[in-house]
């Protein structure tokens, strides 16, 4: 036992030592932890007080509102910011679990977890003004095709944001009216075809 004592490492972090075992020896040596808290930094300060009469000072980073251990992947909560703009909670939910992406937790995504990342993060909630459109709806807004809009994303011409692969395309509606846009459209709907821009190229001949 007193070999035991001068080794503690040993002790603490053998395999056949239960967690039960480690807690009755905290409670033989500590008389009791007093806790306060600092904003900043954020931190716990934590107060040891020995059964010797020795004490002692530890400091824990504190986390911040809505943070802690179980945090959702990066990607997730970058999806869960660009998808606000043109998505409600319950299509934001249901694009992350398609994706394959999980909660914090391990749990598949629904409504309130989207909404617990949106209010930790202070992500701005989903109102839908016209700023900004999918690609579904950008293509009914210029009265082309799905595919229309894909090349000229694809191309350059029309900026759009991606997150991830597979993910929504998210496009601001005022770049519908970018003049290199409004050439490829009107080539489109006269069945003529453009020379395909050189990517970075920031304009295309009206004719």
């Amino acid at each position: 036992m007193l070999a035991l004592g001068a080794d503690l490492p040993a002790l603490w972090q053998h395999p056949a030592a239960p967690v039960a075992l480690k807690k009755r020896i905290l409670r033989t040596v500590l008389e009791e932890i007093v806790v306060n808290n600092t904003n900043e930094p954020p931190q716990h300060i934590l107060h040891l007080h020995w059964k010797g009469g020795v004490h002692t000072e530890c400091r824990v980073t504190r986390n911040g509102t809505g943070q802690h251990r179980r945090v959702a992947d990066d990607k997730a909560v970058d999806l869960i910011t660009e998808l606000s703009k043109i998505c409600d909670d319950k299509t934001i939910a249901i694009v992350l679990n398609r994706l394959g992406y999980r909660t914090g937790q391990g749990q598949t995504w629904r409504v309130h977890h989207v909404w617990n990342v949106r209010y930790g993060r202070q992500v701005p909630n989903y109102h839908h003004d016209g700023t900004w459109l999918p690609l579904e709806a950008a293509a009914r807004e210029l009265g082309v095709s799905n595919t229309v809009i894909k090349n000229l994303i694809a191309d350059g011409v029309l900026p759009a944001t991606q997150v991830v692969k597979c993910a929504p395309w998210v496009i601001e509606r005022v770049d519908l009216q970018r003049p290199p846009v409004q050439a490829r459209i009107q080539a489109v709907r006269d069945g003529r075809k453009l020379p395909r821009p050189i990517r970075g190229q920031n304009e295309l001949p009206l004719k």
